[in-house]
């Protein structure tokens, strides 16, 4: 049986058509294992699905005017903040960063919360980790903002430029009570 076996695969190799499948199959292949995302994947957080690419799109800012006023440009010189590797209750580290660009507006600024998946919108700390990780990191981001000389009541957030991350923190941050 082992030499037959071994005369079909001759046969086949033989083959011209089977020779280019097989090529393109392999070349297919090896450009996906090229340009998969390179992240760290954890049995916590089903790994990091945060982007560090930042493209701004004007949908990603509020629409509506705020009583901020231009409260960042007053703040500006205690933005950016950074926090890494920040260790939270379920066992995830997280990354924040709080920052304006020019582009972000009078009363807005990025909280981003990097190191945990967006990926499960589920809203409950008992069936998502990843819920509890952001839990801590923005309330540890709110700290950051207070330690600074920041009121956060005056800023309005922007969580991330990708929209199935805006859609996920929102309803977090909603359903958790987690406002300033």
């Amino acid at each position: 049986m082992n030499t037959e076996v071994k005369i079909v695969y001759q046969e086949l190799l033989k083959n011209k058509y089977v020779r280019i499948a097989i090529g393109a199959t392999l070349g297919i292949f090896v450009l996906i294992l090229f340009f998969s995302p390179k992240s760290p994947s954890s049995s916590n957080t089903g790994g990091s699905t945060t982007s560090s690419m930042r493209t701004v799109s004007p949908s990603s800012f509020p629409t509506s005017p705020t009583s901020g006023g231009d409260y960042v440009s007053t703040i500006s010189d205690k933005l950016p903040i950074h926090l890494g590797a920040y260790k939270t209750s379920a066992n995830i580290e997280v990354d924040i960063d709080i920052f304006s660009t020019d582009t972000s507006g009078g009363s807005t600024v990025y909280f981003e919360i990097y190191g945990l998946s967006y990926a499960n919108p589920d809203s409950s700390p008992f069936t998502n980790p990843n819920v509890s990780a952001f839990k801590d990191g923005y309330s540890e981001g709110l700290t950051l903002m207070k330690n600074a000389g920041i009121d956060p009541t005056k800023l309005t957030f922007i969580y991330s430029d990708i929209p199935y991350i805006q859609t996920t923190t929102s309803a977090w941050v909603q359903k958790l009570g987690l406002h300033p």
